[in-house]
């Protein structure tokens, strides 16, 4: 059910694991596995030999989950020894450069990080958004491909997500990376949280671009929610050259992102190995007439023996349409 492969100068080792978690976050670039060995000279184990930079392989069910590198290792007295391991995107958060970027696409800049650094890339998405300009001094690499995709959300809506898949860089767009699984209260769903608050909502948006002498201010109101909370205005500096239409569109699409009350779910479920960060789910809670979806934000998975259980952290959507109860998936 559950092996971890660890391939050193000298070969590749197949190593008993009491216990394995996978995780990551659209926050933070890798996905890591910490995973417990069983490492002792005692009864009829052998010490198991892992230094940093071996390469780990974890498989669940003869299905590739991770592919890294250990950078950490932690052994005890009673036999165990716990291994951490990054995936290839920890080099991203890793490196620091200056960059200048003109009239490219957010998926042009994590092509050319990637090949500045040497990480073999699988599927970029195309952002499409051309951004005019961009600077970067002492940035992570990371850093500089989420500014990128920032500037693309605003300006367009479009959400993206990178990972790494076998070992290469991917960049996927969020709508297209959608799964049909379903978490429901009454089947996998274990326990939830269910939270809303709008407190980080904005119910007016005003961006100035230009020099001081001639600056373009554009001001998009949403009048709703300033009846519901008050004027709640998000004011930013734009350093691109935009124009006044470019500007209104950007205006218009944060203000549609920020003048929300924002509804979030953490929960635990049976686990799902399709079912981690950037990906989009459906949950199913009747008692709190939930029946839409979610994007994953965050996601711990947990394998011990023939068990695997997830904790997730989920950000309402809307670009998942409700679906019905009675679905068969």
């Amino acid at each position: 059910m559950m092996e971890v492969l660890i391939t050193r100068f000298d070969g590749t080792y197949r190593v008993p694991a009491e216990r394995v978690e996978w995780k990551g976050s659209k926050y933070r670039a890798p996905r890591t596995v910490t995973a417990e060995l069983v490492s002792t000279s005692k009864g009829l184990h052998q010490r198991v030999q892992v230094e940093e930079g071996d390469a780990l392989l974890f498989l669940w069910k003869e299905r590739e989950l991770f592919r890294g590198t250990v950078f950490a290792r932690e052994q005890t007295n009673d036999g165990r020894l716990t291994v951490t391991a990054h995936d290839n995107l920890y080099y991203l958060i890793k490196s620091t450069d200056s960059y200048t970027f003109k009239g490219v696409t957010a998926s042009d800049i994590l092509r050319r990080v990637c090949a500045d650094y040497k990480l073999p890339t699988g599927n970029i998405a195309e952002t499409e958004y051309i951004k005019p300009s961009q600077l970067n001094e002492n940035d992570t690499l990371y850093d500089i491909v989420l500014m990128a995709l920032d500037t693309t959300y605003k300006q367009l809506g479009s959400r993206y997500t990178i990972q790494s898949r076998a070992g290469k860089v991917e960049l996927l767009r969020n709508r297209d990376n959608m799964m049909k699984w379903v978490i429901e209260y009454g089947g996998n769903l274990l326990d939830y949280t269910f939270s809303t608050s709008a407190e980080d909502a904005a119910t007016r948006i005003k961006l100035v671009a230009g020099n001081k002498e001639e600056p373009i201010i554009v001001v998009e109101n949403d009048t709703n929610m300033q009846g519901r909370l008050g004027i709640l205005q998000h004011l930013e500096s734009v350093s691109e050259e935009l124009n006044q239409a470019q500007l209104r569109q950007r205006a218009q699409q944060m203000l549609a992102a920020k003048s929300v009350v924002a509804r979030s779910f953490s929960l635990s479920s049976i686990g799902i190995p399709d079912v981690v960060s950037g990906t989009g789910i459906h949950v199913i809670v009747p008692e709190l007439g939930i029946k839409k979806g979610y994007y994953v934000d965050e996601d711990q998975h947990t394998f011990e023996g023939n068990n695997h259980t997830m904790s997730l952290t989920l950000t309402e959507t809307d670009e998942l349409p409700e679906i019905d109860a009675n679905q068969p998936y």
